[in-house]
Order: structure tokens, then C-alpha cells, then sequence
């Protein structure tokens, strides 16, 4: 009966413990939630749970946070439908709000820094999308040539960084130039 008579009614809500099902057409009925009604207890589904988390996690990050941007413009292909939550990281502070967010809601996160060799489906991304900005442009390069470590920011272009490499002497990464 349970089936048939939700079948006619229009709205479902949830308040705490309890289903309230409502309509012009239906009585209002208050239903204990148990697996018996086909209502979990905690969620309702997971794409409502994936829902709930990215709302929550875009009033963590507050105005940091644009929601349903086209990723197009962040691909060098220029194709990708839009991220359900987008920071632009300015800063290294930037990043430490996301990464304190997303200790409280975990999503699906990708990381874009200069978008080369990127395709995004049209669909889009159903996650947090962060793109670093010019502080992750850095390169510090070895003060001791015995130690030939470099660090890269995650927004340097490869190309870039495979030229100034070479320039000084450091081998390895010359395949890094076409990218």
C-alpha cells in the first residue's frame, strides 16, 4: 500500500525521524523512518548526500566559492561543462581554507593549474574544483648545484620550467618542453 499510495502524492519531506507526505490529493500522513518505508534513517540517497556535502562545503568556503562555473575556460582544449563548486586559490591561505573544508565535507576534488592535456565531459564536475593562481607559478631552484632538486608550483608551465632547467644545467626534464 506503501508504494502505491506515495505513487499519488506529490511532495515527500523529511523532518528528523519522520516522513511527511503531503499533497492536494493525499491526507497529510506522518510515517515513522525505517527501512520498511524505503527512507534510510540518516539520507535519503546519494546523490542527496552528494548534494547536502557540497552545500555544506560551499558555506564553509564561503565567498571564496563560485558554484556552476563552465570549466572550458580553464582548459586549453576550451571544453568542460561546469564544477559544481570552483575556488580560484590566490594564496597559500586559500588552500588552507579548502583543505580545512574539506576535512568536515569530503567531495570529489580536482586540481587545475594551467589546464594543459585537460578534458572536462560536458557534464561537467560533480565535485570541488580548485585552480591556483600566480603563487603557485614559483620555482625555487637548488642553491647548490650538487643538489640538483627543484620545486615547481603546480601552475608552471611545463614548457617554462623544462627551458629554465636546461639553462642552468639541469638535465632530465627536456621532454617537458612540448607540453
Amino acid at each position: 500500500w506503501w508504494t502505491s499510495w506515495l505513487a499519488r502524492c506529490v511532495t515527500v519531506t523529511y523532518v528528523y525521524r519522520w516522513v511527511v507526505v503531503t499533497s492536494r490529493h493525499c491526507p497529510t500522513k506522518s510515517l515513522p523512518v525505517s527501512e520498511n518505508y524505503l527512507v534510510d534513517a540518516d539520507d535519503t540517497d546519494s546523490y542527496a548526500r552528494e548534494t547536502r556535502a557540497l552545500d555544506r562545503l560551499g558555506i564553509l568556503l564561503g565567498a571564496r566559492v563560485q558554484r556552476d562555473v563552465k570549466l572550458a575556460a580553464y582548459t586549453t582544449y576550451k571544453v568542460g561543462g561546469p564544477a559544481s563548486l570552483l575556488v580560484k586559490a590566490r594564496s597559500i591561505d586559500d588552500l588552507h581554507a579548502v583543505s580545512n573544508a574539506l576535512r568536515e565535507k569530503r567531495v570529489p576534488l580536482l586540481v587545475i593549474g594551467r589546464g594543459s592535456n585537460l578534458l572536462v565531459a560536458d557534464e561537467g564536475f560533480a565535485g570541488l574544483v580548485v585552480v591556483l593562481g600566480e603563487f603557485a607559478e614559483q620555482i625555487i631552484w637548488p642553491e647548490q648545484p650538487a643538489v640538483p632538486r627543484v620545486v615547481a608550483g603546480g601552475a608552471v608551465a611545463l614548457p617554462v620550467l623544462a627551458r629554465q632547467s636546461a639553462a642552468r644545467g639541469l638535465t632530465g626534464f627536456e621532454w617537458g618542453v612540448g607540453v
